[in-house]
């Protein structure tokens, strides 16, 4: 996708303290993430009919749902093990982490057809989606054991993880009217 750049850099090192810290940080991250998210659905329906109206984006209801998909973005990284650096508990929508690079570049001219097409398109999104969680899952799993013991990263694990975390977070900023540009069918 040209709106959407996101990229993570991972150290191989990895704190194991961090591991339980993690669990603490990710409570009060998905606290505030709830919160942003009723936030976010209720701008979603608003811009969806300012989109279907006027065929433009309304500035302070594409800027929520930026903050939304940025600290989605930032959570998902921290907590599916990419990058130690925590995700900021207050979001913002500029990525603040050293580790992540993340940014959306979306006009104001939004196209109304797209609106449909983007329920269509969420169908096999959402399939490929599901299932690349489940092998997310397991992927999670393995290196968070790999950190406790070794106490560094498996990098092809996480490559894997983080190539699964890139298309959650495409799928998410096309989904949520940030972008008109389509996500990916398949990652890569």
């Amino acid at each position: 996708m040209n709106t959407v750049s996101y990229d993570v850099q991972s150290a191989e090192k990895a704190s194991r303290v961090e591991l339980f810290v993690r669990i603490i940080w990710g409570i009060i991250s998905l606290i505030v993430m709830s919160i942003l998210g009723i936030i976010a659905y209720i701008c979603y329906v608003l811009e969806w009919l300012a989109i279907l109206i006027t065929g433009k984006r309304v500035s302070a209801l594409d800027g929520m749902l930026k903050t939304f998909v940025t600290y989605n973005a930032q959570m998902t990284s921290y907590m599916s093990l990419l990058t130690d650096e925590r995700n900021p508990i207050m979001p913002s929508s500029s990525a603040s982490m050293n580790t992540l690079k993340y940014s959306v570049n979306s006009s104001v001219n939004a196209s109304r057809i797209e609106l449909i097409i983007r329920f269509i398109w969420s169908i096999p999104t959402s399939i490929v989606l599901s299932i690349l969680s489940i092998i997310a899952y397991v992927c999670y799993v393995l290196q968070w054991i790999a950190i406790l013991i070794l106490g560094k990263r498996i990098m092809a694990l996480n490559g894997v993880i983080k190539a699964l975390v890139k298309y959650s977070v495409l799928y998410t900023t096309y989904f949520f009217l940030v972008t008109d540009e389509r996500s990916p069918l398949i990652p890569g």
